[in-house]
């Protein structure tokens, strides 16, 4: 895809060239129930991510438009990125319940939960590309103002490992 795509949130999922507020609709994605509020792109914009108030997480092939996979999440999130370190997983804030959840992609199976003290409403996690390392820090902002980072380890087996938090004041 283009480096200049924009993906606009709705309840379906509209991709449009950007330009603009007049930007045409280039791909209308459908799938989801309910408003679409998340919308995470993976390294080099092969797949599209995307969360809905409806409790599903969609991958969408971004070559073929066409959905992958969809996950039930059982909570209503909020927002989503893929783990640079390993694509094949995904992180979502959870709105519903104070949750950071993990997910598999290709198995869109739930692969950790970390309880959180607040419900998560905004979700960052830098270039890894920074570090050689295979730790990944993930900073969360939640709905009381606190913000706070996770280190996420990964084993030589890409399975996940251990999330351990620390507020930042």
């Amino acid at each position: 895809l283009p480096s200049d795509w924009l993906a606009l949130n709705n309840d379906s999922l509209t991709i449009s060239a950007s330009g603009g507020t007049s930007a045409p609709v280039v791909e209308l994605l459908t799938g989801h129930l309910d408003a679409v509020t998340d919308v995470a792109w993976s390294e080099g914009a092969f797949m599209l991510l995307t969360v809905s108030a409806d409790s599903t997480a969609i991958v969408w092939d971004a070559r073929r438009r066409v959905k992958v996979r969809q996950a039930a999440l059982q909570h209503q999130p909020c927002v989503v990125r893929f783990l640079p370190l390993n694509n094949n997983y995904f992180v979502v804030g959870m709105t519903t319940s104070a949750t950071l959840r993990v997910f598999n992609l290709s198995t869109g199976m739930l692969v950790k939960k970390v309880k959180v003290k607040h419900p998560v409403t905004a979700i960052e996690i830098p270039d890894p590309s920074a570090t050689a390392t295979l730790s990944q820090c993930i900073f969360t902002g939640d709905a009381k103002g606190q913000l706070t980072a996770y280190t996420v380890n990964i084993n030589a087996e890409s399975s996940l490992l251990k999330v351990s938090a620390t507020d930042l004041k």
